[in-house]
């Protein structure tokens, strides 16, 4: 399998611990744990072993997973060339860029592989068991859940030998991002909340920050907030320019997670930093276990369990009594995946346990579902990918892609510098030494 075309962009920065690159992780069933992530035929093993490797509905679910992912690493490979190419700048007519035919489109299920029959999916769907192992996969790549059916789900789980995880959250890549583009010579205002976009003629200028008199121009901008968010701020030369913004799509839940400290005694040696928990009638539970030291916290003799669920994008969800028992109920769950470890914990963030509200106040204070910034949102995959529609203004989350996750946040940047480069005359966004190498 050739390497991702993203390891360039990712290796490039001083905090390169915080991206795994092989997102190996385990799915716990009722009865069943399984080990999963890119490798495809440890994923055969694993599931022959489980479910049975005569069952001709495994067999054929298999079968069809093994093309996905060929065909869609055979296109991923050619995406960073297709990126390289020249596209209109300006207004001067230049060669028109190749567009490699992506996975998720009508384009790739047409030429790229072949769709199951709908008989084929019957019996993949009268597998109870293959529908949880797909739906904790997904979440364990970061990919939305409660898809239409299995078949749609595996266009997802095709970019597996692509993917990659941040480790910590979104925080640490966050952290990992900026210190690499302090290190290549950028200006990173720690106080530059952004307060104006300004849009000429349907095409972004530049911005106005806090704390600075004068509107600072810029080339290009990528969004790290969600659209809806960002309408707010802009400002437009004309009425015409403002009917170019595209409509925000419409989240379908959010990013809940607990934080348990415990003493690295309850941890059982040998054990997956990662587990995704699913049932039928539950939502997936993903737990991730952390090293404290890793993060800058003095405090060898312990762990961090993070446990995170999507929660519904309703306004009941808001309501500290609700997350409070999504909090009880998370934590139970956990309690049955590690024998004993209530007698470990340190310290539960935010404590469900306590009658004051001070920890839901400090955390999940948010008065309305508009409040919820992006990277906790969550989209269905049945959204079509999300433009700004102003030029040179891009989406940098997930509104960027939905159906890819977190992936679809590099995709995102990888266009967005390559449409700078192309607009100064470079091939971008990849050096070509890199291009040749993967």
């Amino acid at each position: 399998m050739p390497p991702s075309p993203f390891s360039t962009l990712l290796a490039s920065g001083s905090r390169v611990r915080a991206i795994v690159p092989d997102p190996g992780f385990e799915v716990a069933l009722p009865g069943v744990r399984m080990d999963v992530g890119t490798d495809f035929a440890r994923l055969t093993r694993e599931t022959q072993r489980e479910f049975g490797a005569g069952r001709p509905a495994i067999r054929s679910w298999l079968e069809s997973l093994g093309t996905v992912m060929k065909k869609t690493s055979a296109a991923w490979s050619e995406y960073p060339l297709a990126l390289t190419q020249p596209t209109a700048v300006q207004g001067k007519k230049m060669p028109k860029r190749v567009t490699p035919i992506l996975p998720g489109s009508s384009s790739f299920r047409r030429q790229l592989w072949r769709m199951p029959s709908a008989k084929e999916v019957k019996a993949w769907e009268a597998t109870p068991e293959l529908r949880q192992l797909v739906e904790g996969w997904r979440v364990g790549m970061g990919l939305p859940t409660g898809c239409a059916d299995i078949a749609e789900a595996m266009e997802g789980l095709g970019i597996a030998p692509w993917a990659f995880r941040f480790h910590g959250g979104m925080s640490e890549f966050r952290t990992m991002i900026r210190e690499a583009a302090s290190t290549a010579g950028a200006h990173d205002p720690s106080d530059g909340e952004c307060k104006r976009i300004f849009i000429t003629e349907g095409r972004a200028v530049g911005v106005q920050v806090a704390n600075r008199a004068a509107a600072v121009s810029a080339g290009g901008m990528i969004l790290g907030c969600a659209l809806e968010h960002a309408r707010s701020w802009m400002n437009f030369d004309t009425p015409r320019s403002g009917k170019r913004l595209k409509d925000a799509p419409s989240p379908c839940g959010w990013r809940f997670t607990l934080a348990v400290t415990v003493r690295s005694t309850a941890v059982i040696a040998g054990m997956k930093d990662r587990i995704i928990w699913t049932e039928a009638g539950a939502p997936a539970l993903e737990i991730e276990i952390l090293d404290p030291v890793e993060r800058g916290q003095n405090e060898p003799d312990q762990k961090v369990i993070l446990l995170r669920a999507i929660l519904d994008f309703r306004a009941e969800t808001l309501s500290p009594e609700y997350q409070r028992m999504m909090a009880s109920r998370m934590f139970r769950q956990l309690l049955e995946l590690f024998p004993y470890l209530e007698f470990h914990v340190v310290r539960v963030f935010p404590d469900f346990r306590k009658p004051d509200l001070e920890d839901w106040v400090s955390l999940y204070d948010f008065e309305s579902l508009r409040e919820i910034p992006a990277n906790l949102r969550v989209f269905a995959q049945s959204e079509a990918e999300q433009t700004t529609g102003i030029e040179g203004l891009f989406l940098g989350t997930e509104e960027a892609g939905p159906g890819w996750g977190s992936f679809s946040q590099l995709r995102a940047a990888m266009e967005a510098v390559a449409w700078a480069a192309h607009r100064g005359g470079l091939p971008g966004p990849l050096p070509s030494s890199d291009l040749k190498r993967n």
